[in-house]
């Protein structure tokens, strides 16, 4: 087909072209995945133009759903006919199921969703109910998810496993009786729907006869549930795009095993995708380099090649006196990078943890250094955010609002004075509703006074984070056309974290973030910080297998590396023992560099 050869490189058309069977595809970092899943989700709807089922595209995040509906459009694929696809997440395909069927498991079309942020001041307040003092809100949202997966319990929730299931069940039916689910119950109860209603079941598998599914190392054993009862009919094909080189979120339940149980549930033939299309060679031997000590990388991408040809790329190490003096270090790299011509935007610091990072900011600021934390928690603990977000959650569920005594406890502590209460809340939520989306944060900025926040000017942090705050509200406008400030304000709550980083990413500023939150993305210049041997890998204390762990942190390094298209850069502290992941990568690859 001619979109095939024009779009793909042979491997990758010879992987599209094989519509007939179930394909597990091996791809590895940089390969082209999102080029090539849109160019099979076009090829086949070319195979067949006079029916009516459409193609699923399931993805692991928003933000890449997003990219593949864009990429769809594109003329370059031949005006695909949009109503045939669909994409989105494991969660919102969930929603979408139950939006339409969740009445046959007793719940009405209009069940909400609640916000993760929501999620933890709800666990807060029932806490303080139940004079539960000193709780970590994250962390027993976590054990309420692993009780939910069928996972083990963490070791200090476990011995107070009373209280916990007493928590945990309140949490439960405060949401039942204000009709809402958190991101768990939705793949749950999508779940129990097929498994309980041949007649939706089928209704699904007639709809969509190809199921393409991203990033299939990172799902979980719940997402593979739904992909078998998706495909448990012998007209659905189904096409997986995996890398166990790149399965870094086990914390969030992703297993390796999974691989192997889609290869055997649905006798998916395996091929591989080597060639790497954003890493110069340097970068792309040192990454093998390390890759290749991690054992059992049956269902790895092999032999990855770089395709980058006009450029060998750097690879650098960076030495320091001592801990203030990395910093500094980091600073110097960041300077000579942009003399050197590369735009601050394009430079991102990496590390598998955020304990570090502290120290950055005051040297970044006393050095005049732009930078953005992409995956921080600090525009949701800014008391006049939290407010903000307390007038989209009043505004989003207007008969089943959510308590927000302790937002507005922090809000007037930190404002030095009583500066807002429930009645400026349900005022500013009754004036933004009937209004257009468009005027949402024109309105709760004039009805909250936030121009006069603490009884002056708003300090420069506020006003940076409000400012945000509008830029997140005028992204989602664009992304989702909301038709009313409702559905914008519950748009924004759930997906606040991906609107938040793409504002962020938009900056023109050095981007700080856990290698985590890097993936998907590419840089001009990667900073790995902090590689001595106590640091780098960062073992936490975990209920899983200490050799599990050093796996993972090993992936964790070789995804931090396939990010940069241009140059990596190590710093460390002379003296102090290299990173074992320092010392695996050829020495002739990595030229030191002076201030």
């Amino acid at each position: 087909m001619e979109i095939l050869r024009r779009n793909l490189d042979e491997e990758q058309r010879r992987v599209a072209e094989a519509s007939g069977a179930n394909l597990l595809v091996l791809a590895g970092p940089g390969s082209g995945k999102t080029r090539l899943l849109t160019n099979v989700a076009a090829y086949r709807l070319r195979l067949s133009p006079g029916e009516s089922w459409r193609v699923c595209c399931l993805t692991f995040t928003v933000e890449a759903a997003r990219q593949l509906c864009t990429r769809l459009r594109s003329p370059d694929l031949g005006n695909v006919p949009s109503h045939r696809v669909w994409a989105g997440n494991f969660h919102q395909f969930s929603q979408m199921l139950l939006r339409s069927y969740g009445h046959l498991l007793g719940w009405p079309r209009t069940a909400g969703v609640i916000a993760p942020s929501d999620a933890e001041t709800l666990v807060a307040e029932l806490a303080n109910e139940f004079g539960m003092r000193n709780v970590d809100t994250q962390s027993v949202l976590g054990a309420i998810s692993a009780q939910k997966g069928r996972r083990p319990l963490p070791d200090d929730l476990d011995r107070r496993a009373e209280s916990f299931i007493r928590l945990a069940d309140a949490y439960q039916r405060r949401l039942r009786d204000a009709g809402l689910r958190d991101f768990d119950d939705l793949l749950l109860d999508a779940l129990r729907l097929l498994r309980e209603h041949a007649a939706v079941r089928r209704i699904v598998q007639d709809s969509f006869r190809h199921v393409l599914v991203d990033e299939l190392q990172d799902t979980n054993q719940i997402q593979m549930d739904l992909l078998g009862i998706l495909v448990d009919d012998s007209a659905v094909r189904i096409f997986g795009v995996a890398d166990a080189d790149q399965m870094i979120y086990a914390w969030r339940d992703a297993r390796p095993e999974n691989l192997k149980e889609f290869e055997d549930r649905f006798q998916a033939e395996v091929v591989s995708l080597g060639g790497n299309y954003r890493c110069p060679p340097r970068i792309v031997r040192a990454a093998s380099a390390v890759i290749g000590n991690n054992p059992n990388r049956e269902r790895a991408a092999r032999d990855l090649r770089s395709l980058v040809s006009h450029a060998e790329g750097e690879l650098w190490e960076a030495t320091a006196r001592d801990e203030a003096d990395e910093l500094e270090v980091i600073c110097d790299v960041i300077e000579y990078c942009r003399r050197s011509g590369t735009d601050l935007g394009s430079i991102a610091i990496l590390a598998p943890h955020r304990f570090k990072f502290s120290g950055l900011w005051a040297t970044f600021d006393a050095r005049g250094i732009a930078y953005v934390y992409i995956g921080s928690d600090e525009m949701e603990r800014c008391p006049v955010v939290r407010v903000v977000r307390a007038c989209l959650t009043g505004l989003a569920n207007p008969e089943r609002p959510l308590q927000v005594a302790r937002v507005i406890d922090e809000a007037n502590e930190a404002a030095g004075r009583s500066w807002v209460d429930e009645g400026a809340i349900g005022r500013a939520v009754a004036a933004v509703s009937p209004a257009p989306p468009e005027r949402l944060y024109t309105i709760l900025v004039d009805q909250l006074a936030l121009g006069t926040f603490a009884g002056s000017d708003v300090p420069a942090g506020v006003a940076a984070r409000l400012k945000r705050f509008g830029q997140m509200l005028a992204q989602a406008v664009a992304d989702e056309e909301p038709a009313s400030s409702a559905q914008l304000a519950s748009f924004v709550l759930l997906e606040w974290p991906r609107l938040e980083a793409a504002v962020l990413r938009s900056e023109q500023a050095v981007k700080v973030m856990t290698t985590y939150n890097a993936k998907g993305l590419e840089f001009d210049t990667v900073i790995l910080p902090f590689c001595t041997k106590k640091l780098v890998p960062w073992i936490p204390k975990a209920q899983r297998s200490k050799a599990q762990l050093w796996y993972e942190a090993r992936r964790n390094f070789y995804v931090a590396l396939t990010r940069s298209t241009h140059r990596v850069v190590f710093t460390r502290v002379d003296g102090s023992p290299r990173s074992v992941f320092l010392n695996e990568i050829p020495a002739d690859l990595i030229q030191p560099w002076r201030r």
